[in-house]
């Protein structure tokens, strides 16, 4: 059996979608996980014999089926972090449902590994579970991350009039990536207008390599800056 803790979880990444900042008084929905099958960690003999101890947290994912399909710890013994991943990766919950459909969730467990409780003669480490909330729909990453997730690129093409009037410089758009790593839509931010329509119709063509947040494909915004210069 698990015990749970009655506070939001925190994602260990940025959400927020673009251009938008959060109310400070929105808290996002949760959900209580309705455990199916479970597994305590045990105590790796290793650590007991090293007399190493400490709080193990993982970050864990809950498909629509209520399989936990991604369990990772963020900090703690590599020994004793493994024992917990491993004990996640066995747990099933009841899938969680939204607008009577199931989706995908968040959490977050958290193992005490204490050498007393071992003393004492119990090597089973029993979690404690953090509310469940909405696995993200879309993250924002940098342009930086983004150029690094790119397959294939189209230059653009450089219209003759503006070649003619010596107009160059830097279109930058707003780019959404879809999850089959297509961009989905573009907005421009800024840039010459001369320009504005070679570097969308080149940049619509890009392709990438499907973004993946906690081994699930996911959609990205990112700014996209494409350079026109005169020779």
């Amino acid at each position: 059996m698990f015990r749970y803790l009655f506070a939001v979880p925190v994602l260990w990444i940025s959400v927020a979608s673009w251009g938008q900042t959060p109310a400070a008084s929105y808290q996002p929905p949760t959900y209580v996980l309705e455990p199916i099958a479970t597994a305590s960690a045990i105590y790796p003999a290793s650590a007991l014999e090293q007399k190493i101890q400490g709080e193990i947290e993982v970050q864990i994912v809950v498909s629509e089926a209520g399989d936990v399909d991604y369990a990772k710890a963020s900090k703690g013994d590599a020994v004793l972090a493994k024992a917990a991943e491993d004990a996640a990766k066995k747990w099933r919950f009841k899938p969680v449902a939204k607008d009577g459909n199931p989706i995908p969730v968040v959490s977050q467990a958290t193992f005490n590994f204490t050498l007393g409780n071992a003393a004492e003669g119990s090597k089973e480490i029993v979690p404690e579970i953090a509310p469940a909330t909405d696995f993200p729909r879309r993250i924002r990453v940098s342009s930086g991350v983004g150029q690094g997730q790119l397959l294939s690129k189209t230059n653009p093409f450089y219209p003759p009039y503006a070649r003619e009037m010596h107009i160059q410089g830097v279109v930058l758009l707003k780019a959404l990536i879809g999850k089959d790593g297509a961009i989905a839509s573009l907005e421009t931010i800024s840039g010459p207008p001369e320009l504005v329509s070679s570097a969308t119709d080149a940049v619509r063509k890009w392709r990438y390599r499907p973004y993946l947040l906690m081994g699930r494909p996911i959609e990205v915004e990112c700014q996209i800056q494409v350079n026109f210069a005169l020779q």
